[in-house]
Parts: structure tokens; C-alpha cells; sequence
């Protein structure tokens, strides 16, 4: 079979099935999973779509990337984000954390740590990751968001509006170092602007693909962020702003 033939019938296979591993495709078409990541790559290219996730691939649909797909992206890079994002949480602190898979990322580590720290969160499923641990964990209830895994809507926003932290971990859609923070969804742009309001310290964890991105609603002006977490090489012009800004970069 030629590779243009199998790159036609995964994108059929995944749009159908929403997501396949590498290693099932490879036992399918009989060629190596060295092969099938090359197919994957192309056709990640090609069309918008089809996103290459940690071993295999999945078909996005317009409304966005799904939580469970997102927490397999850029797997080794949100490690190290949360690595150096634990460094700052020290025990007794308050901490808030949006619905982000980096902010999943971060409790894992932070769990590993056995630090006692309060959590506040809109997350639906970071009770999952502090079961067992010294982490006090506040949920903020509200609409519940399927593809976020997450609540919002009044509620949430009546119920955060009680709450105040020392520390704000925050991801975002997209980041732009003279625009700001924006989200793709008003209500989780209303959550993560109330939760950098209600803080006294604002952190920004993003990696490098959310940088100069778009995304519809304006979440906050840059700043409102203290310290910048990221695995970007920032440019001179870039690293001019934070300093004009007083933003740390971590």
C-alpha cells in the first residue's frame, strides 16, 4: 500500500473513532510504528483536525481539544513546568488552580511533594490526583463543562468570589506578551480573571505553542501576572516587556 493510500484510510479510521494508538495502527497496516508516527505527522499537517497526542492520534472537532486529549500533549514539557511551578508553593499556602491540564500537571507534583497546601479549584477531576494527600482541596461547583472538565457559570463565579489565595497558577489558550491572556470560552475566561483578581500573587504557566495564538475572550491584560513560567526561548523584545512589566521569569 502506498504511504499517501494509509495516510487516507487512518484519517478516515480516526475521524470515525476518535482517537487510535500507534501501536494498533501499526499491527493494521503492517509497517513499523516508526512509520505510523511519520503518517501521523503528515497528516497533522495537513489537516487541522487531527492532532498528534502521546502515543497515537485524535480527531478534534471545531469546539476545541477535549481535556483527556490535551493532558496527552507536550507531556515531557508540562513536567518540567510543573517542576519548577511546585518550587514556589510552600507549605500553609492557599493556592488557586484553573482547569488546565498544565494545573493537573502541577498537583501531581505538588502531591509528590507532601507539602500541606489549600487548594481551590474548578476542576472536576483534581480530586483524583490529591486523594491520600496532605492537600486540602476546596471545589468550586457550578455548570458543568464536559470538554473542560470543568464548572462554571454563576454559581462558580458566586462561589470563587468568597475565596482569596496568596498563589494563582493560571494556563490559558493563548498568550501574547503585549495583548494579554485569552481563553476560548467566556465562562472559563470569567473563572481564571477572578481567580488572578482574588490573589495576591499571580503565575502564568504556559508553554510554548500558546504563545502569539488566538483565542476569542479577553481573560487580562499582562499586567496582572507576577511571574511567567514557560519552556519558551523568549526574544530580547520579550524579555524587555516582562522587565518593563515587572514580571519574573522562572
Amino acid at each position: 500500500m502506498l504511504a499517501q493510500q494509509r495516510k487516507s484510510i487512518i484519517e478516515i479510521m480516526v475521524k470515525e473513532k476518535g482517537s487510535l494508538k500507534v501501536s494498533d495502527l501499526s499491527d493494521e497496516f503492517n509497517v513499523s510504528q516508526e512509520t505510523i508516527r511519520r503518517d501521523i505527522d503528515k497528516l497533522q499537517e495537513e489537516c487541522t483536525n487531527i492532532v498528534k497526542i502521546h502515543g497515537g492520534v485524535c480527531y478534534v472537532s471545531d469546539n476545541g481539544v477535549p481535556s483527556t486529549v490535551r493532558k496527552n500533549l507536550l507531556v515531557e514539557e508540562k513536567f518540567e513546568l510543573a517542576k519548577k511551578s511546585v518550587s514556589l508553593i510552600k507549605n500553609g499556602d492557599i493556592v488557586f488552580f484553573d482547569c488546565s491540564t498544565t494545573s493537573l500537571y502541577i498537583v501531581q507534583e505538588l502531591v509528590r511533594t507532601e507539602r500541606k497546601v489549600t487548594i481551590i479549584s474548578n476542576s472536576s477531576i483534581v480530586n483524583d490526583y490529591v486523594k491520600g494527600s496532605n492537600i486540602k482541596l476546596i471545589m468550586i461547583g457550578g455548570i458543568y463543562c464536559d470538554d473542560n472538565d470543568s464548572y462554571t457559570g454563576s454559581i462558580a463565579v458566586d462561589l470563587l468570589n468568597k475565596f482569596s489565595a496568596n498563589k494563582a497558577f493560571i494556563s490559558c489558550p493563548s498568550f501574547n506578551l503585549e495583548k494579554g491572556l485569552y481563553d476560548n470560552s467566556e465562562d472559563e475566561a470569567m473563572i481564571r480573571h477572578l481567580m488572578m483578581k482574588n490573589s495576591k500573587q499571580v503565575i502564568l504557566v504556559v508553554d510554548h505553542t500558546k504563545f502569539d495564538s488566538f483565542s476569542l475572550m479577553k481573560i487580562s491584560d499582562v499586567d496582572c501576572v507576577d511571574v511567567l513560567i514557560t519552556d519558551k526561548k523568549l526574544t530580547d523584545e520579550e524579555q524587555r516587556i516582562c522587565s518593563t512589566s515587572n514580571i519574573n521569569i522562572l
